[in-house]
Parts: structure tokens; C-alpha cells; sequence
């Protein structure tokens, strides 16, 4: 198991929070890709951890840094919106 860190930040760029949740892998370790595309998929359903909001409408608006420090092949991501 290894964690995934998230900042989420305002369409502006102003930084709103941050939030990590943990990869679990049973049998064999996601790829970085498939974890950014996991991080995409959370927001595009307004799932993001560590967001108090409203609605889930909310939770689609931010873009999101995504950093996984103990993945072998960790390079960071950024989700856009849409």
C-alpha cells in the first residue's frame, strides 16, 4: 500500500486544500497512469478525498496535483479541468 498526495487548487491557480488516500494494490502495484487516471475519474464524479462540499459540482472544479513519492515510477500529474 502506498500513498497518493493531492493538491487541489481553484481555477484561478489560488491553492484551496490539500489530501492523501492510500493505493491498494493486492496482487500487483498499479501503474502512475492508471493511479492519475483513478484521481481523474474521483473528481469527474466529485469523490475527491479530503473535500467538504456542498455538492459534487463543487469537486469538479478544482485541478488537481497529484504526487505518489513511493511509487518506483513516480512522476507527478496535473489534472485539468475539462
Amino acid at each position: 500500500m502506498i500513498t497518493a498526495n493531492l493538491q487541489y487548487f481553484k481555477p484561478n491557480g489560488t491553492f484551496y486544500s490539500s489530501a492523501s488516500f492510500q493505493v491498494i494494490s493486492i496482487d500487483f502495484l498499479p501503474s502512475i497512469g492508471e493511479i492519475h487516471g483513478h484521481v481523474r475519474d474521483l473528481r469527474n464524479r466529485g469523490r475527491l478525498p479530503g473535500l467538504a462540499l456542498a455538492s459534487n459540482d463543487q469537486a469538479r472544479e478544482f485541478i488537481v496535483h497529484v504526487d505518489v513519492p513511493a511509487h518506483p515510477n513516480n512522476f507527478p500529474g496535473l489534472i485539468l479541468l475539462p
